[in-house]
Formats: structure tokens, C-alpha cells, sequence
């Protein structure tokens, strides 16, 4: 089998071709003194026909077929196939109608939006949340105003305008809120902080850019 492979090849390269073709076969034969009819009993399959079919074993013993068909993707109340079987001239292997929903008007119930009741909650939750700005923002002014009494105290000149700037408060507010505590002076209050022109300021930021060179003068 060697030599015959290696005479196929000789022939094919002979004649510039990559594959041999069906002469190179037959003059191969020739030259192994072998004719055509010597190949004819190897045509015919040696092992029997009845040892080539396969057997196997089928465990399943129930009937399967009504799983072959695909089970109903929609209800009763959206499957197509009763209309198509009221249509006598649809041949029947013809596949099922779509839902009805599908092309024919479907009447639903919207459900009524309530704006007026969202409005409400809406203008209900906003006012919620200005009270409850408003709270911490008083909060925040009693609790300066009595940082600076309580810093005031330390020295007996800052504790006399603290007190003449309380009772010139006292004298402000309404006849209402008269003789009120401090907690109701600091509610109509404003904090002025007077050393703020005198705190630390942010140094102004400076340019990297490098600035262009002047031409200069002359040749």
C-alpha cells in the first residue's frame, strides 16, 4: 500500500497537480498488474445486513404522542382556533388565528386619574416641608443667640449691649409677643456678623498660564 500511495503521488506531481485524478489510479493498477474487475468484490459490504442495523433500547413505555404537540401558548378566552373551526372553507391544516385582541377592538376600562387629589398631597407635602424648614432654620437662630449671650457674659461692657440690644428688640416686637423669652427674640431677629469684612478671605487664584513675551523693538 506504501508503494501504490507513493506512485499515486509521482504521477499527480509529474504532472503538476496537487491531487491525483482517476487515471493516475488506473495507471497504477496497470502497473501492478491489477485490472478494474479485481476490485469489484470489495464493492459489496462483508458484514451482514441484518448486523448493520442498530438496535436500541426504549425505555419510555407509556404513550409520548400527546407531547409532540405544542401545548396552547394563550387561554381559551384569547385562542384563535375556535374562530378558524367556525370557517368551514379554512382548510385544516391551516394554523390557528391569532387572539381576537389581536385585530378586533377591545373596549377597556381606564382607570380615572385623580389630579385634583394629587394636587392636594402635592401642595399638602409642600407645605409640610416649609414647616419643617422653617423649624430648623429657628432652631438655628436660638442657638446662636444664645452663643452669643452666653459669650457676651464674659465681659461686663459686651454683657451691657447685649442687654440694651435685647430690651431695643423687646420694644420691636409685637404687643403680643411682649415680655416673651429670648428664644422669641431670636425668632424675629437677624444675626448681623459685623467682623465679617475683617475674617480671612480666599487668596485669589493665579494664573499659570505664561504670559507672551513682547516683540522687540528693532531689527
Amino acid at each position: 500500500m506504501a508503494g501504490f500511495i507513493g506512485q499515486i503521488k509521482r504521477l499527480a506531481h509529474a504532472s503538476r497537480r496537487c491531487y491525483p485524478v482517476p487515471t493516475d489510479f488506473e495507471t497504477v493498477l496497470c502497473y501492478y498488474n491489477l485490472p478494474l474487475s479485481s476490485l469489484k468484490p470489495h464493492l459489496k459490504d462483508p458484514v451482514n445486513k441484518r448486523c448493520l442495523d442498530p438496535t436500541f433500547y426504549d425505555p419510555v413505555i407509556e404513550n409520548t404522542t400527546y407531547l409532540e404537540s405544542p401545548p396552547p401558548v394563550l387561554g381559551d378566552e384569547l385562542d384563535g382556533r375556535y374562530e378558524k373551526e367556525e370557517r368551514a372553507w379554512i382548510p385544516k391544516h391551516f394554523p390557528s388565528f391569532p387572539s381576537k385582541h389581536t385585530y378586533r377592538y377591545t373596549p377597556v376600562e381606564l382607570p380615572v386619574r385623580k389630579t385634583q387629589k394629587k394636587r392636594e398631597e402635592a401642595l399638602a407635602d409642600a407645605r409640610k416641608g416649609e414647616m419643617a424648614l422653617r423649624r430648623i432654620d429657628r432652631a438655628a437662630k436660638i442657638t446662636r443667640h444664645k452663643e452669643l449671650k452666653e459669650t457676651a457674659q464674659r465681659h461686663a461692657l459686651a454683657k451691657q449691649r447685649h442687654e440694651a440690644w435685647e430690651g431695643l428688640m423687646k420694644s420691636l416686637l409685637p404687643k403680643r409677643s411682649v415680655g416673651t423669652d429670648a428664644s422669641e427674640i431670636a425668632d424675629h431677629s437677624t444675626i448681623v456678623d459685623a467682623g465679617a469684612k475683617h475674617a480671612r478671605k480666599e487668596l485669589p487664584r493665579t494664573s499659570r498660564r505664561v504670559p507672551a513675551l513682547a516683540p522687540l523693538d528693532g531689527p
